[in-house]
């Protein structure tokens, strides 16, 4: 149970790092956090946007995280 807590913890601190780090070229006002993972900073997410906003149709990558913005 500790190291599920453990993961919890290091998971949501690499998100907040993650989603406060530097631009990816748009307001945040106009990008959501994504389910995924693993891209590699400065590279694009190759992949549609999860959601009924059909205007969000780019993927970018913040640090390892992807972010879907408009």
């Amino acid at each position: 149970m500790a190291g599920t807590n453990k993961a919890l913890v290091c998971f949501w601190l690499a998100m907040l790092l993650a989603l406060s780090s530097e631009d990816v070229g748009v307001s945040d006002a106009s990008c959501i956090p994504a389910v995924s993972l693993g891209c590699l900073k400065d590279s694009g997410c190759r992949k549609t946007c999860l959601s009924d906003d059909e205007a969000n149709t780019s993927w970018k990558c913040r640090d390892f995280f992807c972010i879907c913005c408009k």
